[in-house]
């Protein structure tokens, strides 16, 4: 069973609860907590170059650069999202378009310039691995609170900030698949 275990610091607490801190708010359930995660990382616009390191079992690295743009949908809770990869060669120009319908599926896009082809994903390739990554596609697109039940682990410091760890679990076997 897919399992993630989440620490939301005191800056993003900050960020969702102004002015209470982490300390002063125990009456937050997890679930309000991932709630208000989620809708304080909506953002009208970004735009941002991100890494990947790729380790192997081996220990082999390799990385990924790409540019991400993201907007946020007219509802306020969905987003589209664009990446495109710069490096490395291999899959250069390859890009990912995701839209979220907070209604329904969202929609996966790849564009493959190897093959100059863009292709729209199903639901079932949601499980595909993103780009050689362990990462899903399912995973990238990202999950709703509501899909998942939460629980409060414990509250430890990060770098001086008092924090929330919560451990996420798929609601049902749908959301695990």
């Amino acid at each position: 069973m897919r399992r993630f275990e989440l620490i939301l610091s005191g800056v993003l607490a900050s960020l969702m609860l102004a002015p209470q801190a982490v300390a002063d708010t125990p009456q937050l359930s997890a679930r309000d907590v991932m709630e208000r995660n989620f809708f304080v990382s909506k953002m009208k616009s970004l735009r941002a170059e991100s890494f990947m390191d790729l380790v192997n079992d081996k220990g082999q690295k390799r990385e990924r650069k790409s540019t991400n743009l993201v907007k946020l949908q007219e509802n306020g809770i969905d987003n589209a999202r664009l990446m495109r990869f710069l490096s490395p060669q291999d899959i250069k120009g390859t890009a990912t378009l995701m839209i979220e319908h907070a209604g329904g599926s969202d929609d996966i896009w790849v564009y493959l310039p190897a093959m100059g082809k863009t292709r729209r994903l199903v639901a079932s390739n949601k499980k595909d691995a993103y780009v050689g990554t362990d990462f899903s596609y399912g995973d990238i697109i990202g999950h709703r609170p509501s899909d998942w039940q939460h629980a409060l682990l414990r509250t430890e410091p990060v770098d001086g900030i008092d924090s929330w760890v919560i451990e996420s679990v798929p609601a049902n076997p749908e959301v695990m698949e």
